[in-house]
Parts: C-alpha cells; structure tokens; sequence
C-alpha cells in the first residue's frame, strides 16, 4: 500500500457508508425532479398523443455520470421516436461543467444529427456519434425544470422542421 494514500484509506473508513448513503439520496433527488418535470409537461407536439415516461434512474460509466429518463412517442411523419433526458455530469464537450440535457435515442436519420447553431436559438449543442445533444449548464437544482422544458421544445420542434440538413 502506497503510504501516501493511507490517511485518505483511515479516513474512507470511517466516512464510506454515509458518503454512499448521501450519494443515493442525491440520486434519488435528481431522479425525482428529472421525472416529475418531464411528467408535468403538457406539451408533446408533434408527438401524437401523449407519450409514455419511464421513470429517471442514475446511471455512469467510467467517464461521465447522468441522471436520465426515456420519453417514448409516435410522430405522424417519423413514426416511433424515443427521446432520453435529464443531468450529466463530465461531459467533456462541455467542460465537464453539469448539463442538463435532451437528445434522440431513436429518431430517423435527418433528425438525429440536425445543426442547431446556425438556428440562433440560446441552447448549446453537440454531436457525439452523429447524434445531437442539446444541453444548458446548470448549477443549481431550481434550473433543472426550467432549462430542461427549453431543450425539450427545442427538440420536439425538430420533429416538425421539413429539412434539417
């Protein structure tokens, strides 16, 4: 064992299982906010009618962290679409700052990798494996409703864009 690390090895002792129980108790938060805002929505245009929720689960990878829900619809010119939203964490394109996020899990092609920076609206983007990410920063957890119903409109209203390319 590295000598270096065994005070912060002491003090994980004593601290590990309030620090986990603290961790899923924020996940469980999060998780509440990122699903009651997407349930509170009235708005599914263009979706046909009113699509079903799952709820929000944390999930990670050994890079980034998310908070994320899946919102499943059927468009009348698109057919199935699946889109995922919620909080991210490390995200490189980003800066790592946390993000509150939107995307197309399942989407036709044309909508998937649409470019939003030429469109002048106040959401960021990226693209990641030719799938666009909309997202503002967030810093505190009274952001989360607001900024994730402006990434949602903006993504539902690609539904309805006759091109994107």
């Amino acid at each position: 064992m590295n000598d270096e690390l065994k005070p912060f090895l002491n003090e994980g002792l004593k601290v590990y299982a309030a620090a986990k129980d603290t961790i899923a108790h924020f996940e469980e938060e999060i998780s509440s906010i990122v699903s009651a805002a997407v349930r509170a929505r009235e708005e599914w245009f263009p979706l046909k009618k009113q699509p079903r929720i799952e709820s929000a689960e944390a999930d990670k990878n050994a890079q980034t962290y998310w908070i994320s829900t899946y919102i499943s619809g059927l468009s009348e010119r698109d057919g199935e679409i699946k889109i995922e939203c919620g909080v991210w964490w490390k995200v490189p394109e980003t800066n790592d700052q946390p993000i509150v996020f939107a995307n197309y899990e399942k989407a036709p092609e044309r909508i998937r990798g649409f470019d939003l920076n030429k469109k002048g609206l106040n959401i960021l983007s990226f693209t990641r494996d030719n799938v666009t990410f909309l997202y503002l920063p967030v810093t505190e957890s009274a952001e989360i409703v607001k900024s994730l119903n402006r990434v949602l409109d903006v993504l539902l209203k690609q539904l309805a864009e006759p091109n994107l390319q």
